[in-house]
Parts: C-alpha cells; sequence; structure tokens
C-alpha cells in the first residue's frame, strides 16, 4: 500500500510529485537475517506463538456471503513472531522482504503478508503456503482461484504495529490503515491531492481536529482507490468527501459521478485506539464484521 510521507518530494517525470508517505525506519536488517529468506525454517506455531489460536474455524466458512464484509486486525510487532512466518511466504514475498533496509520494515512485511495468508487459509481450507497470487492489470494483488471455491476478494493495509485484513466473496473491496500522527505539511498534502472542498474544510480546521480529519479523509479515499483496483496512482483528488451531520466524512462523487459514489460503501472502523482506518466495497452489503487476530495484542 502507498504510504503517507512526511515531505513532499518532487517528480522527475512531470510537475506533480508522487502522492505522499508516511513510513517509520528502525534497525537496519542484518546480514544474518538475510539469510533466513533463502533457507526459510519450518512453521512452528506452538502455544507461545503470536499466531496461537488464530486459525479459523472450518464452519465459518460457510457463513461468509457475498454479502458479508469481514475486517481483521492483527499485531505486528515482536521479531521472533517473523521467523514463524518466512516458511509461509513464496520465493518472491521473501525476496521483496529480503530487500527492506530496516529490519522493522521487514518484520512487519513479513508477519502481515504471513497473517493475510493463514486468513485466506482458513476461508478457503487450503495449506497458507499453498496459496498463489497473481497481479492484475493495473497491479492489485489477486489470489489465484482455488478449484471448488468462490472467488475470494482480499484487501491488505498495515501502519505502525498493526495490520489490516478485510474479505469478501466475490466482489472488489479495499481497505486502508494509518496511524495517526503529526503532518507539519498536512495542508500543502490536501492541497495538491484533495478536492477544493476538502482542502477548504481541513483549513477550517485546527490541531487535532484537522488531523484527525485529515486522516479520516486520507483513509477513506485510499480504501475506494484500493477497491477500484485502477492503477494505485494519483486518484484521490477524483474522490470528493463531504461530512454529513454527524461531523463522518461520506462519499459524495466518484470521478465527478454523483451515481458512481453510490455503488459504492465506505465504512470508517475503529479497532486500534490511535489509528485511522475505513473499507470499502460495492453495494449491497452488510454490515462490516470487525475481528480481531491475536485479541490479546488487541483488547
Amino acid at each position: 500500500m502507498l504510504k503517507l510521507q512526511l515531505k513532499l518530494r518532487p517528480s522527475a517525470r512531470d510537475a506533480k510529485a508522487p502522492r505522499p508517505l508516511l513510513r517509520e525506519h528502525g534497525t537496519p536488517t542484518s546480514r544474518w537475517d538475510r539469510r533466513l529468506f533463502d533457507d526459510p525454517v519450518p512453521v512452528s506455531l506452538g502455544p507461545n506463538a503470536t499466531c496461537r489460536d488464530t486459525m479459523i474455524d472450518p464452519r465459518h466458512r460457510t457463513q461468509l456471503r457475498t454479502t458479508d464484509v469481514q475486517v481483521w486486525t492483527a499485531r505486528v510487532d515482536g521479531l521472533h513472531a517473523t521467523v514463524e512466518y518466512i516458511a509461509l511466504l513464496d520465493d518472491a514475498e521473501r525476496a521483496r522482504a529480503a530487500r527492506f533496509s530496516f529490519e522493522r520494515d521487514r518484520s512487519h512485511y513479513v508477519q502481515s503478508h504471513g497473517i493475510l495468508r493463514l486468513i485466506l487459509s482458513g476461508y478457503l481450507g487450503v495449506e497458507a503456503s499453498e496459496l498463489t497470487f497473481i497481479r492484475g492489470r493495473s497491479g492489485k494483488p489477486q489470489l489465484t482461484r482455488v478449484s471448488g471455491q468462490p472467488p475470494l476478494e482480499f484487501s491488505l493495509s498495515h501502519s505502525g504495529d498493526y495490520c489490516m485484513v478485510a474479505v469478501r466473496l466475490e466482489k472488489p473491496l479495499g481497505v486502508d490503515l494509518e496511524k495517526i500522527r503529526d503532518v507539519p505539511q498536512l495542508i500543502d498534502i490536501a492541497q495538491r491531492y484533495f478536492t477544493p472542498g476538502e482542502h477548504r474544510l481541513l483549513a477550517s480546521l485546527a490541531g487535532a481536529a484537522q488531523r484527525d480529519t485529515f486522516f479520516a479523509l486520507w483513509t477513506q479515499k485510499e480504501a475506494v482507490v484500493k477497491a477500484l483496483g485502477q492503477g494505485l496512482g494519483d486518484k484521490l483528488d477524483q474522490l470528493a468527501f463531504e461530512l454529513d451531520a454527524m461531523g463522518e466524512p461520506q462519499l459524495r462523487s466518484c470521478r465527478g459521478s454523483l451515481s458512481a459514489a453510490c455503488q459504492w460503501s465506505v465504512t470508517r472502523l475503529s479497532s486500534v485506539t490511535g489509528y485511522a482506518a475505513a473499507v470499502a466495497s460495492l453495494h449491497p452489503h452488510d454490515l462490516v464484521k470487525e475481528r480481531a487476530w491475536n485479541i490479546a495484542a488487541i483488547a
């Protein structure tokens, strides 16, 4: 997922800067750690492992209907858990993880993608390490269709010490998660990537209200863009949001079309204190069900 960055950088291609990223860095990955990706250890999900008791009961798979949207939240800190998840990843995922310069980034990538595999395997009844993924024309990752199973759509996002996985049968969806923090260039980012109305709204606010509204708008916009899957590039200003009577952002226009916006449902999530999150999917669907992957870490 494309993330926010505290500094706007000029684009080498044109005058429009790339979408900003907000990233955290830790300790550079050691050479010893990189060897794990070439020869992963066997997975041993013992009673003390982070992913203890997290496999989905097979009975739950029959309860996932086409109108169901489920969002899992998991904590992804702890280097010991990284070793457990490495063997679940395929060669491409391990190669990408090994390219991270910072151990924190590598660890979070490995854990979030390992958790994604375990969650999807629970719905499909397939070993997590046997799942295969392809990239659509826009680069959006998709599951290779499992024989005898309806297509399972998913979306993954991670920020700070948490990740979220959203799942739904057949219909596209997107989820976005951002750790809330102060962004010095918040108004500049909004002016460049949001609609004029959204920029004016943020400019009228101050302090925590401005920051929290910015992240609420950002995550809801990003969730829709990810669900659309049509080039995760500079499309945030094609989605127009307005605040409703309760002060919550509501999608009013998609690419200038009210009817297109009405096809989408955008739900603000509240699983983790100090984070903003949202999930978007096509109508119709039932209420979004939020589930905890490692309950003790989130409660």
